[in-house]
């Protein structure tokens, strides 16, 4: 039976239909599975994951690993999203998948980590992926953030929460490389764990320690040198309480508000600056130690993109080691699509929201051109044109391959 619509202006009669022939919206996925297949991304799941199927029926841990990652470069957010890609004939061809798991079976594959092997498997995976970059003069950032959550789950704590006070979360830490969207570690944490438990020793004595002290030096201070107009540098050398040493503090101080140029948050409040102040063993002039670490500092925008666009704040379940896992595994799934860009020699970085609208989201129909299976991409345009010059990236081609993508 047909049913029939009509086109919003115009008034044009449309019949609708169903059709059982392999299309999918995620036609760029395909770009994915090229990038997997380059870097080795099979071999290094089977290396890293410690289960091993005991039965005929199961499904292998490998393949349920890649239906997750596909559902979070879709978009999806919590495991029941994930469900969608269930009936999608053309994903499940083009990631190679016997079957595509449903969300009980990845609530059940990640209900089996514990800590000891959610710390196993992704030392192993970041190991990986840290040696497909070159690392040359990079700067680690650490920064927490405030997950909540909605039920009741393991380590859901009531702790600092500036946005939605009295509400349960998570307080997870993460580290990333400050020149590129790399995360490099991440750890999730109970949401009454503060800021900078479990940090190593020299941080926690920079964030925990950084006390009255330090204020009372600047307050005093005179030996401000202008750097532009309402922007006055200067340094000082401090040892708080507990310190071994003395340490160089670079302080930035801007009068107006309107613009504010200082990153971080303020030293202290004084009506008339915003200050700043930097712990460092760099020995350059404390206006390079400050343009150094602006041009750094990328952290922040790390961690939104991962909840905005990757969805690090979803997919809670009960267990606390089963959350974790699903959190790290998004962020090894983050510095995979950072090497994605990197690989089609992108300058400027964008984010997966971007991506997902530009390059994954395609229509594509899975069909035969004789005895060869053949992705028909519908693109046209500078949009083909993109498409198409991504393709010689992950799949050069030649005569073997060269019918294997198409469009039409």
């Amino acid at each position: 039976m047909q049913h029939k619509a009509t086109s919003l202006l115009g008034g044009e009669e449309i019949g609708i239909t169903f059709t059982e022939k392999a299309i999918t919206p995620w036609g760029g996925l395909v770009l994915f599975s090229g990038l997997a297949k380059q870097i080795g991304l099979e071999a290094a799941l089977r290396e890293a994951l410690p289960f091993r199927p005991t039965s005929p029926n199961a499904t292998d841990p490998v393949e349920i690993v890649l239906a997750f990652m596909a559902g979070v470069l879709v978009g999806s957010r919590r495991l029941a999203h994930v469900e969608r890609l269930r009936w999608d004939e053309g994903v499940r061809r083009m990631l190679g998948l016997k079957r595509f798991v449903s969300d009980t079976t990845l609530a059940r594959f990640f209900q089996r980590f514990t800590s000891g092997t959610v710390t196993t498997v992704f030392e192993s995976l970041m190991r990986w992926e840290h040696r497909l970059i070159k690392l040359d003069g990079e700067i680690l950032d650490l920064d927490s953030s405030i997950v909540e959550r909605y039920g009741k789950q393991e380590g859901a704590r009531l702790g600092y929460n500036p946005k939605k006070h009295r509400r349960p979360s998570h307080h997870p830490l993460l580290a990333t490389l400050g020149q590129r969207p790399w995360v490099v570690h991440a750890w999730l944490r109970s949401g009454n764990t503060s800021s900078a438990s479990n940090a190593n020793a020299f941080l926690e004595e920079a964030l925990a320690r950084l006390t009255k002290g330090l204020k009372n030096l600047v307050a005093g201070m005179r030996d401000w040198r202008e750097l532009e107009p309402g922007i006055e540098v200067g340094e000082v050398v401090f040892q708080a309480q507990g310190w071994r040493i003395s340490r160089r503090v670079v302080l930035i101080r801007q009068r107006t508000k309107a613009n504010d140029f200082v990153r971080g948050r303020e030293l202290f409040d004084d009506p008339a600056y915003v200050y700043q102040a930097i712990l460092t063993n760099h020995s350059d002039s404390p206006e390079e130690v400050w343009r150094f670490y602006r041009g750094h500092a990328e952290i922040e925008n790390r961690i939104r993109e991962l909840k905005w666009d990757y969805g690090i704040d979803g997919f809670c379940q009960k267990k606390f080691y089963a959350t974790e896992a699903a959190f790290r595994m998004v962020c090894v799934i983050f510095n995979l699509m950072g090497l994605f860009q990197e690989k089609l020699g992108r300058k400027v970085y964008q984010t997966l929201g971007t991506l997902r609208a530009q390059m994954l989201t395609c229509g594509a129909m899975v069909g035969r051109s004789g005895r060869k299976t053949v992705l028909r991409v519908s693109l046209a345009g500078p949009w083909r044109a993109q498409f198409e010059r991504a393709l010689e990236v992950f799949y050069p081609r030649t005569n073997a391959n060269c019918a294997s993508v198409g469009s039409g």
